[in-house]
């Protein structure tokens, strides 16, 4: 198989798309070989740590799966070179961003609280679906320097640590959904789930109201999680991200539900509400706190239309301007877009190991997306 995604899944119908790319060739930057700074990366064979598990038809005999002996056994209290931040966000083959730099947790812890660093603990919420999750789970590690076990809760699987953090089913539950980091600065959750919305949820997205999910039950939106109303106020900054998924119209006949990665169908449907002209403090709220987060470079075979290549570059493209519009707000954008998209595009990098199944990336990407968000969340802190 050529590398662009793995095969589809037994008994899974995918769709076909127009002919598209994620980006033209001048839109983004090759990855850069450098050994010395990804020297981890390339003696993989006793190294997990850029092994989430290769795509179906890919292999490579220098990686090893998460739950191999190397990525369970202990780490010491002094991370070792291997460690480090920039060589954990090479890929497998010894290839960096061009724009990848080392990011020591207390250089981002700095970054994060140069504004007022004097400031009582920050309270951050990140909000969303799977990705969110993993963005949540990157910026743990990055912010704790704990990359083997600093998402987990105490008593877990060996199989969940390092890359596995990162992984489904099993992994997923064993995470802590709230943190203290930077030496109990920051404070930071996750909220979301990775089940479809109920129909509580589905209700207020056919009426088109924000407000109205509020009344849903906790976890009600799920997989197109939601801010609550009150986490505008009481929060420092929401990292929020969805849209990947779609929503089913339930039992309605006047609700036809939402594609993934529709930028016009969420802005009708939850944004217009969200930044109401006559919500005036949340909408404030809103332009000062939010931080967006980015969609990913899909490789796995669509199984709807709003999967294909060119839907989900529009997602990309067409978010932040939604976002503009609806929310009278320049948007502070999380993303690794361009440099995700450079990845595949380097012949010889290995992207196909860093990604579980074509659509959830690994640690390394995490990573990369961790200094990010530092980076966004400290505009909208420094602004303020």
């Amino acid at each position: 198989m050529s590398p662009g995604g793995p095969a589809a899944a037994a008994g899974v119908p995918t769709v076909p798309c127009p002919a598209a790319e994620e980006a033209r060739p001048e839109q983004y930057e090759k990855w850069v070989y450098d050994p010395v700074h990804c020297s981890s990366s390339l003696s993989s064979s006793s190294n997990s740590n850029h092994a989430p598990a290769a795509l179906p038809g890919h292999s490579s005999s220098s990686t090893s799966s998460p739950s191999s002996p190397s990525s369970s056994s202990p780490s010491s209290s002094s991370p070792s070179p291997a460690d480090a931040y920039l060589p954990l966000t090479c890929s497998p083959h010894g290839y960096r961003s061009p724009h990848a730099t080392e990011r020591p947790a207390a250089s981002l812890c700095a970054k994060l609280l140069s504004s007022r660093p004097s400031a009582p603990p920050r309270r951050l919420l990140f909000v969303g679906d799977s990705f969110a999750r993993h963005a949540y789970v990157g910026f743990a590690l990055a912010l704790s320097s704990d990359f083997r076990a600093g998402a987990l809760r105490p008593s877990h699987a060996p199989q969940c640590e390092r890359e596995g953090q990162f992984s489904e089913k099993l992994c997923r539950t064993q995470l802590r959904r709230s943190l203290s980091l930077c030496g109990g600065a920051v404070e930071a959750a996750y909220a979301g789930a990775d089940v479809m919305p109920s129909y509580g949820a589905v209700h207020c997205f056919k009426r088109r109201s924000y407000g109205c999910l509020d009344g849903v039950p906790d976890g009600g939106a799920n997989n197109f999680a939601v801010p609550r109303t009150a986490d505008w106020a009481r929060l420092d900054a929401v990292v929020w991200g969805v849209g990947r998924h779609a929503i089913k119209p339930g039992d309605s006949r006047r609700f036809a539900g939402l594609e993934p990665h529709d930028a016009a169908a969420l802005e009708a449907h939850l944004l217009l509400d969200l930044c109401n002209a006559s919500a005036t403090a949340r909408r404030r709220d809103v332009r000062r706190k939010l931080v967006w987060l980015d969609t990913l470079v899909r490789s796995a075979p669509p199984t709807r239309r709003g999967e294909c290549p060119a839907a989900v570059r529009r997602f990309h493209e067409e978010m932040p301007r939604a976002l503009r519009r609806a929310c009278g707000v320049e948007p502070r954008v999380a993303s690794v877009w361009d440099a995700l998209v450079g990845l595949k595009h380097t012949e010889g990098s290995g992207w196909e190991e860093m990604t579980f199944d074509g659509v959830h990336w690994g640690m390394a990407a995490n990573l990369l997306l961790a200094g990010e968000l530092v980076d966004q969340i400290s505009k909208a802190w420094e602004s303020r």
